[in-house]
């Protein structure tokens, strides 16, 4: 039988020689020509029409009918060498010849002519005269070749009829080149308030669990003016020099964006939105009304089981142990869920050990699975402790006013002396007026010891004399299961300028909210009233800037206007300090709902709002004092998707000291590509503009 091959010829000598030459890949490959390739080219590429434009890619049977005649077109013309430019302009004229013009739009190259990028590369030809800032040198060159390559690509990716409408001039696409994909962000210092699985945290955007350039959460919600609304994407990219802005307002409030960031403006007409690197001093912003929405569910006790199983490094829970659970362990195999303890053990896949469900203890990690693989939810008795301790934790631990004062001291004045390698695991407050009651509170509420040591006297020198000085008193207390509650279930980091809001304050109720507001501000606030200007101030200061946010935003949903300062920020050699200040009688009418000094200073604000009464004033604006360019603050800027209702105001969510700043959804590609292109002269979408310059769209 002799053997044929359809697309091959035989030499004299027997050898079978294509009938094309060799495909010069883009890559720099030489190829044996292959039909099936420009059958699978089609085939992916065609499936972009689907998100572009919403239509059906192509199918197999129509892709195979496009490379049989672009086969034999290339038959026809009988060509020497083949590339791969040349075959795709080949495959695109075919593609137009059956009218599948969305097909075609896919499936070109993007680029300019030798002789274009020439005059490009002598300042001649594309915008060669569109940006004076731009130096003729080799970089600009290369900028402007690829933003040539970008805006023909977007163009081509647009619906015809919207790409129409720019190039006519009907509308004026901004910064085109960067039209798909450079998402407008925001720094990862920002505090933005988020809701996920019913509960609410106050989270800065770099600690999002961002895998990549993107994450799709599945349960996330962010605080926008209608309430609570979800989050389809967060992304992130790096941040490039030169491109930041920080807007500060008249009330000390600020944010630190990108420039093509959106932000929110409040004008006659309503509400505008307006780049960051536009607006202007006088424009003023929208900041959080008062609400209770950013308080969730009240939650009164805290599941240590879950918790700390949850949020502690794995390392720090081996030797934490549960105690008194052998009812548990014996009613599981009593009711026939199990057979034995040893069927327990192999259902958890550990090694069989029959004294602890005998004693009732196992490490706390294990007991959470026990519970999960068995369904107990109610652990009522059974306590936490590390191995070797006496103190130990309800493992249902009821949220008391004792627990809840001694976290507001702890965030105002509170450190952490722990060194786990050698397993020390100390937190200690300093406070001199409250010392007595700290460590009477946390012996109450964590059943642990506490010890006041300092307070003695010693000397310093200062300019050159030596004088002597009272020390403050600091109160020690602790144990490994109180260390992980206040530094990983509560999540209050190290280092005064690294300090938080627990999550917990946000699921409080209105009497331990004021438990925690009191010894707050009793450890790193004052008050002052003075009669003669009948005025009182009461000051809040801290070293860190994610707790001035936290502070100022939910201070302000109480009803409470504070004012930001920032002390020491142009030193260089101190640390800035923030003071978060309050005066005037309606604010300070409504930090006495919410907090109570613990001392003498409360003597100021009830003399205060005794001998003054309320007068009559308008509501500040929140009004924008300096826009500057500004240093990100790490490696990455970030963004969030909402998922809006089509209004401005549903795509606008809370964010830095409660100011309300723009999503970037609107300006991602895929949003025109789903809305289409909607002119509505305020910038938000699209602006309208005088007739374009030049039309200039991929020419194949």
């Amino acid at each position: 039988m002799r053997l044929t091959r359809k697309s091959t010829q035989a030499t004299l000598f027997g050898e079978f020689v294509p009938t094309f030459p060799k495909v010069r890949t883009s890559r720099g490959y030489l190829l044996d020509w292959n039909r099936n390739r420009i059958v699978r080219q089609i085939l992916e590429e065609s499936r972009l029409v689907e998100v572009f434009y919403g239509y059906e890619g192509a199918d197999e049977e129509t892709a195979k009918d496009i490379a049989r005649r672009v086969e034999r077109k290339i038959q026809m013309l009988g060509l020497q060498s083949l590339s791969g430019p040349l075959i795709r302009e080949i495959v695109n004229m075919t593609l137009l010849e059956r009218g599948l013009t969305s097909y075609r739009n896919v499936c070109t190259r993007v680029g300019t002519p030798v002789f274009d990028a020439h005059l490009i590369d002598v300042g001649r030809g594309f915008e060669a005269h569109d940006n004076a800032n731009l130096q003729e040198n080799a970089e600009t060159s290369h900028k402007k070749k690829a933003d040539k390559i970008s805006k023909e690509q977007y163009l081509l990716q647009l619906p015809p009829e919207l790409a129409d409408h720019h190039l006519r001039g009907d509308l004026h696409i901004h910064d085109l080149e960067y039209f798909g994909t450079r998402p407008f962000c925001i720094d990862g210092s920002t505090v933005v308030p988020l809701r996920m699985e019913n509960r609410i945290r106050s989270t800065l955007l770099a600690e999002l669990p961002i895998d990549g350039d993107a994450w799709i959460p599945q349960d996330l919600c962010a605080l926008t003016p209608g309430g609570w609304r979800r989050v389809a994407k967060v992304t992130r990219r790096r941040v490039n020099p030169g491109e930041m802005f920080r807007i500060r307002t008249s009330g000390g409030r600020s944010l630190l964006v990108t420039g093509e960031h959106r932000i929110p403006v409040r004008t006659d007409e309503g509400m505008t939105i307006r780049r960051a690197d536009e607006v202007r001093p006088g424009d003023a912003l929208y900041r959080i009304s008062p609400t209770s929405a950013v308080r969730g569910e009240t939650i009164e006790s805290i599941d240590l089981v879950r918790e700390l199983f949850a949020s502690v490094p794995t390392e720090l829970l081996e030797n934490v142990y549960v105690r008194g659970a052998e009812e548990i362990f014996a009613g599981v195999v009593q009711s026939g869920r199990a057979a034995s303890y040893a069927e327990i053990s192999r259902e958890l896949g550990i090694e069989h050990r029959k004294q602890w469900y005998t004693r009732g203890i196992m490490p706390v990690a294990l007991f959470n699975a026990f519970c999960n693989r068995y369904g107990i939810e109610d652990y009522a008795g059974v306590t936490s402790g590390a191995a070797g301790s006496e103190h130990e934790l309800p493992a249902l631990l009821t949220l008391t006013p004792e627990l809840v004062r001694l976290l507001g001291f702890f965030v105002s004045e509170g450190n952490y002396n722990a060194v786990p390698a050698v397993g020390q695991y100390n937190l200690a407050i300093t406070e001199n007026r409250q010392a007595s009651a700290i460590g009477a509170a946390a012996c109450t509420a964590l059943n642990t010891y506490a010890t006041i040591a300092g307070g003695a006297p010693d000397t310093t020198t200062i300019y050159g004399i030596e004088v002597e000085r009272n020390r403050a008193l600091q109160v020690y207390f602790g144990g490994k299961v109180p260390y992980l509650l206040f530094r990983y279930v509560f999540a209050i980091p190290e280092g005064a300028a690294g300090k938080r809001l627990p999550w917990i304050v946000y699921h409080l109720d209105d009497v331990l909210l004021h438990e925690f507001l009191s010894a707050l501000f009793t450890g790193d606030g004052s008050a002052y009233y003075r009669p003669e200007k009948s005025d009182c101030i009461v000051n809040y200061t801290t070293a860190s800037p994610a707790l001035r946010q936290e502070l100022s935003l939910l201070l302000t949903t109480l009803g409470m206007t504070p004012h930001i300062v920032e002390l020491y920020g142009d030193d260089g050699e101190r640390r800035t300090l923030y003071r978060l200040q309050l005066n005037g009688r309606r604010n300070i009418e409504a930090f006495a709902r919410y907090a109570t000094f613990l001392d003498e200073r409360q003597n100021h604000i009830d003399g205060f709002l005794s001998a003054v009464k309320e007068r009559a004033a308008g509501e500040r604006e929140e009004a924008v004092v300096e826009v500057s360019m500004a240093e990100p603050t790490g490696a990455y800027v970030y963004d969030l998707f909402l998922d809006g209702d089509g209004s401005e105001e549903s795509h606008t969510f809370y964010s830095s000291d409660g100011l309300l700043i723009h999503n970037c959804q609107d300006w991602d590609l895929r949003y025109f590509f789903y809305y289409g292109l909607m002119p509505d002269g305020n910038g938000t979408k699209a602006s309208v503009a005088g007739p374009a310059k030049r039309a200039e769209v991929a020419v194949p």
